[in-house]
């Protein structure tokens, strides 16, 4: 488990570190890829089983419209979901690598934050391939979707505001914003 302690030990490392001019960069691949996979995830399961369902059988009435229907809410809240991915990993990748090979606190909210993506991502497919075995699962799919996403959220945001990593995304935020000041 990690402590307050440990985190304001290590932010003080790391404003040390920034003050010597430390920081990094990412490319912009290096940002998305993952981002990217997440998205391909999301439309690939709908896509696929959804897709397979409207070719190869006789659906009745709007059932093929609802089932597109939940392909574009798929790729609306996979859109979300990697904008936020590539958010925290260019903050997570503007840490000097240095720091975030020895820092106790990178490795467990990167852990941390792979475990609820995986959980998340499993799920959806769960939930995806559950919901494709029914005639009209493109309604429940799109309800479980909501619900899965916004549950996640919340838990997420809770769970990871119990370790007050306000301070450490604050002093991100400067330095990146003061990165983009010398710039200009």
């Amino acid at each position: 488990m990690i402590s307050n302690k440990k985190i304001l030990q290590e932010i003080d490392t790391l404003k040390t570190v920034f003050k010597q001019g430390d920081s990094e960069i990412p490319t912009m691949w290096a940002c998305f890829w993952p981002g990217m996979m997440v998205m391909a995830w999301m439309i690939g399961w709908p896509l696929i089983l959804y897709g397979y369902k409207i070719v190869y059988y006789e659906l009745p009435g709007v059932a093929p419209t609802i089932m597109a229907a939940a392909v574009v809410w798929s790729f609306f809240f996979g859109l979300i979901i990697m904008l936020q991915v590539v958010n925290g990993r260019a903050l997570y990748l503007s840490i000097p690598h240095s720091f975030r090979e020895t820092s106790v606190l990178c490795r467990f909210v990167s852990t941390k934050f792979r475990r609820y993506l995986f959980t998340y991502l499993v799920t959806y497919a769960v939930l995806i391939i559950l919901c494709s075995s029914f005639v009209y699962g493109g309604v429940y799919s799109i309800v479980g979707l909501f619900v899965l996403t916004f549950s996640f959220m919340i838990y997420m945001n809770v769970d990871l505001n119990r370790y007050q990593l306000k301070a450490l995304t604050t002093l991100l935020e400067s330095v990146k914003g003061g990165a983009n000041k010398s710039k200009e």
